[in-house]
């Protein structure tokens, strides 16, 4: 059948129309939960996996990842400073120099054991939604400080109960720090046997006095090598704290009070 113009352009503008109210009602139906990096472990089989968990601390979601994105992870998580731009820190440095801001991350969809991801953006000429892997997304999230969701169907058929063993946390009195015990995988990424990341320094605190800054990781105490929280309390009961050792990016760094 020979279409008009008219007939045309009405059946362009009709496929135009229901493809976006498509497009809307899909986004209508799905159920985003907003979730957060409880922690980057590492499963039986030495596989890494990112647990995500929503703010009522019910609703958790494994998300099984390479070595190389955990490390990414878990390195923002603890603010360990590195002397190079990662890849997601390049990453972020671009959209910044572009002013185009990540709004949020979604993980999408599962499929069969895939876990799909977008990266939704805004800048001034408009907006984008990228797919990506989940990994790449929560990185990138991670360094934008933009809020990371799921689709609550996707929690429903990719969540379950798993085991964790959670990191060690001191509050120093004596220094006015937060002190965590390096997860395993930023100790193999920084070449460490162990250490203590430094997550917060007080405002007028001894801490900040002698120079400690959030980033760096203590893996000294008075010329005595520290590895974990029961090292550090052993060192400080029994001689006090005369000088720090601590890696900030690539430098080794001698404080002294």
């Amino acid at each position: 059948m020979k279409l008009f113009k008219p007939q045309l352009f009405f059946l362009l503008f009709c496929l135009i129309y229901s493809c976006k109210a498509i497009g809307i009602s899909n986004e209508e139906k799905r159920k985003l939960i907003e979730m957060e990096v409880k922690n980057v472990l590492i499963d039986r089989n030495g596989n890494p996996f990112i647990l995500l968990e929503d703010k009522s601390g019910k609703k958790r979601l494994p998300i099984w990842i390479g070595f190389a994105e955990a490390r990414a992870i878990a390195m923002e998580l603890e603010k360990v400073e590195v002397p190079r731009p990662m890849t997601h820190d390049l990453m972020k440095n671009i959209l910044t120099a572009l002013e185009i801001n990540v709004v949020k991350v979604v993980i999408s969809d599962l499929r069969g054991s895939t876990y799909y991801a977008e990266i939704h953006l805004k800048g001034k000429k408009g907006k984008w939604i990228i797919d990506a892997r989940p990994s790449d997304a929560i990185a990138l999230s991670l360094r934008t400080h933009s809020p990371i969701f799921a689709v609550e169907d996707v929690i429903e058929r990719g969540g379950m109960e798993v085991s964790e063993e959670e990191g060690k946390i001191l509050y120093s009195k004596e220094l006015g720090i937060f002190l965590e015990e390096l997860k395993p995988l930023v100790k193999e990424a920084l070449e460490l046997k162990g250490g203590l990341a430094v997550t917060e320094v007080e405002e007028g605190g001894e801490g900040e006095k002698i120079g400690l800054k959030a980033g760096d990781i203590i893996i000294g105490v008075n010329s005595e090598e520290v590895s974990t929280i029961e090292d550090f309390d052993k060192v400080i009961t029994s001689s006090g704290i005369k000088s720090i050792t601590v890696i900030r990016g690539n430098e080794k760094i001698e404080l002294k009070k």
